[in-house]
C-alpha cells in the first residue's frame, strides 16, 4: 500500500520549476552577451547580403564596431557578392555561414582579392571565440545540467572536447 499525503507532487513540481528556470537563466546569461550579438550581426550581414535582402542595419553595426571596414567599399563588395553568389547558386533560402564559406573558398584568388572586405568578413566570423559557436548551446545546457547535479562531469567534458574550429580558405 502506498502512502501520499499531496504534498510529493507539489515537491516535485517545485524541484522541477526550480530547473526550468536554471537552464533559461543560463542560456539567456550566454546568449545575451554582445559579442553573441555581433557574431549574429556579422553573420546576418553576410546571408542578408547573398539572399538579395536589405543588409543596411547589420552594415551600419559592423562598420561601427570596426573601424577597418570602408562602408562604401564594404556595400559594394557585398552587392557584388550577391550578384555573383545569386548567378551561380540562384536564391538560396537555407543559406548559413558554412556553405557561405565553402562557396567562398571555391573563388579564385583574383575573385577573392576583388571581395577582400567580404573575405575579411568571414575571417572574423571563422575566428570568434567558441562562446558564439553553434555547438554553444548544447554545451550551455549541459553546463546548466550540470551546475544543478543532474549530469556526471564525464559527459560533459566529453562534449566540451568537441572540435570547434573550422578551416578558413587558403
Amino acid at each position: 500500500m502506498r502512502y501520499d499525503d499531496g504534498q510529493s507532487e507539489s515537491f516535485y513540481k517545485k524541484i522541477y520549476y526550480e530547473a526550468i528556470d536554471l537552464i533559461v537563466s543560463c542560456i539567456e546569461r550566454r546568449f545575451n552577451q554582445p559579442r553573441y550579438q555581433l557574431y549574429s550581426t556579422l553573420e546576418s550581414l553576410l546571408i542578408k547580403a547573398c539572399q538579395g535582402m536589405n543588409f543596411d542595419l547589420e552594415l551600419k553595426c559592423v562598420c561601427d564596431f570596426y573601424g577597418d571596414f570602408n562602408i562604401d567599399t564594404l556595400c559594394t563588395q557585398l552587392q557584388t557578392l550577391q550578384v555573383h553568389f545569386q548567378a551561380t547558386h540562384g536564391t538560396v533560402q537555407d543559406l548559413n555561414i558554412l556553405s557561405l564559406k565553402d562557396y567562398l573558398c571555391t573563388l579564385s584568388h583574383g575573385q577573392l582579392d576583388l571581395l577582400s572586405q567580404v573575405k575579411s568578413l568571414i575571417q572574423l566570423i571563422l575566428v570568434m571565440p567558441a562562446t558564439n559557436a553553434s555547438t554553444e548551446l548544447n554545451r550551455t545546457l549541459l553546463q546548466c545540467f550540470q551546475e544543478s547535479k543532474h549530469l556526471s562531469s564525464h559527459k560533459y567534458d566529453r562534449a566540451a572536447s568537441q572540435p570547434l574550429n573550422v578551416t578558413s580558405c587558403a
